[in-house]
């Protein structure tokens, strides 16, 4: 219920800046993908039409079958871009994720952002339902599929490392890799841990928020 309260107030905020403001979501799953991990798709089907429900006494509400969802497209795209050499020498990986998740989610894709193209791992976002809220607002209700080149952690980062000499030229010292062995096996939990049904709030073309179904 706690989560329910928070997607509500998000769509309230939203509601209370543009009394008039309705549209929504597409969906188009990727059965093989979902069903192989084994998740009760039925209720988080039902949960997010739970949420839907609640707006329909004020809103006509509609279930689509596609909606475009190019935005969440774009953002897992450039999550799994590699990194530039640009970006290497700033410190800085170009991504606002400030909308996206609690904020320990944040620093996990943000992490993967920094460690993960590098290495071979990629991600997507796969969408099993879409709803129209409100003219341009939309819920957009799906699961993130990675997909990594290397199974083993130290695989990836040594991929990785390999890949960060070629580009800058410099050899990582030997603090630096012992450190990025630990945090690469700490992206590789992040990854096998998030598996939890998401929910993405859309208003317009723009990604308003993001927020996760926890069991």
């Amino acid at each position: 219920m706690k989560r329910i309260t928070t997607i509500l107030i998000a769509l309230s905020m939203l509601f209370a800046t543009n009394v008039y403001a309705l549209d929504i979501i597409d969906v188009k799953p990727d059965d093989s993908f979902v069903t192989s991990l084994g998740w009760d798709v039925n209720a988080d089907l039902d949960y997010i039409k739970s949420i839907a429900d609640l707006y329909s006494n004020r809103y006509v509400v509609m279930e689509e079958k596609y909606i475009d969802t190019t935005v969440i497209d774009e953002l897992y795209k450039n999550l799994s871009a590699p990194l530039t050499l640009e970006q290497i020498d700033s410190g800085q990986i170009g991504l606002d994720l400030s909308q996206i998740g609690i904020k320990e989610y944040q620093n996990g894709l943000k992490k993967f952002k920094v460690l993960g193209g590098l290495s071979g791992i990629r991600c997507e976002f796969e969408p099993i339902a879409f709803y129209r809220i409100y003219r341009d607002v939309a819920l957009v209700g799906g699961y993130v599929n990675y997909t990594k080149t290397h199974y083993d952690s130290y695989e990836a980062y040594w991929q990785y490392v390999c890949n960060v000499e070629n580009m800058t030229k410099e050899i990582v010292p030997y603090d630096s890799r012992m450190m990025l062995v630990d945090k690469f096996k700490n992206l590789y939990e992040f990854i096998d841990k998030d598996n939890s049904f998401k929910i993405f709030i859309l208003k317009g073309d723009k990604i308003d928020s993001l927020y996760t179904r926890e069991w």
